[in-house]
């Protein structure tokens, strides 16, 4: 692996990361940046979100048919590839989720099909029960 350069805006952006706690767009990201009054520009954020992630130190989201990501901080002790995601495709909101079910059938394709399922990366997406309620109520 190569020799990773721990520079200031790289600390930034972990740190950002962090203390968000949750899954962030990037332009959320570069927002929160901006109100610490430190100056990151655009191109160097997405640089070190993909490098993150290459590290294994980040994971990233696809956002459904809007083609937009997000982001969350993997810890280093953290279980965050032995678990689903929920996605809302209304409000965006991902959850995680713990399924037997889903496990069962992820151990059925791997003895069946020979097919190992990428957990961290499997998310289902439909409505939350807030966007499904106020959908609802319209």
């Amino acid at each position: 692996m190569p020799e990773r350069h721990n520079t200031r805006q790289r600390e930034l952006i972990l740190n950002a990361l962090k203390e968000c706690g949750t899954h962030i767009t990037a332009d959320e990201l570069i927002d929160i940046i901006k109100t610490s009054d430190q100056k990151v520009g655009r191109a160097t954020v997405y640089r070190h979100l993909k490098q993150l992630e290459i590290d294994g130190e980040i994971k990233k989201y696809t956002l459904g048919e809007k083609n937009c990501c997000c982001y969350q901080y993997i810890a280093p002790d953290s279980h965050c590839g032995e678990h689903y995601h929920l996605m809302c495709e209304s409000c965006g909101k991902l959850e995680h989720i713990e399924s037997d079910v889903i496990k069962s059938f992820a151990e059925k394709a791997r003895q069946s099909y020979g097919f190992e399922i990428d957990e961290g990366k499997t998310v289902f997406y439909g409505l939350c029960r807030e966007c499904k309620e106020r959908k609802s109520n319209i």
